[in-house]
């Protein structure tokens, strides 16, 4: 049997500081709160954006007006979640992350299909997902590493394009 080893004082200083932290990010983004960031009316309309999807993606083959409608719907819910969440302050991690998310697994999924109809185009489409995947992670974690609260806070000296995305609401 092996002698338990003894945790020295800065490694009980790194749990307890860790633990401290993690406690600070989970009280900022309200869920060691009494409100419940999942009932936020901003991440309501993120759900319902998801099953809308769902539902576009089923008619894709077959209803293609349907299909679009309620994709455009998704899509128009998707400019609205984020106003929302600022007008009443129910700004969240979780929110930020479910849009991102549901915006590229639909876009995904539209090019998916769009590759399965035009065979010939599919490597164009495969590139478009992966350019649309790569892009949206490498500028969230460049945001995260620098330290910004928001992916979408980007500074005078960042790229102009950039900043025309992201401060064009």
């Amino acid at each position: 049997m092996k002698p338990k080893k003894k945790q020295n004082a800065s490694n009980t200083f790194a749990k307890s500081q860790n633990q401290f932290n993690l406690e600070n990010v989970l009280k900022k983004d309200n869920i060691l709160s009494r409100e419940n960031v999942f009932l936020f009316i901003p991440n309501l309309i993120g759900y319902a954006r998801v099953i809308l999807a769902i539902i576009s993606l089923y008619y894709m083959p077959f209803a293609p007006v349907t299909c679009m409608s309620l994709y455009s719907l998704s899509c128009l819910m998707d400019a609205v979640d984020g106003n929302v969440a600022r007008y009443l302050n129910q700004c969240s991690k979780f929110g930020a992350v479910l849009d991102m998310v549901t915006d590229r697994s639909t876009t995904s999924c539209l090019l998916c299909f769009l590759a399965s109809i035009y065979p010939s185009w599919a490597i164009v489409f495969q590139l478009l997902i992966a350019l649309d995947l790569s892009s949206h992670y490498m500028h969230m974690y460049s945001s995260l590493t620098a330290g910004s609260e928001s992916h979408k806070k980007v500074s005078e000296t960042s790229n102009p394009w950039l900043r025309l995305y992201y401060s064009n609401n």
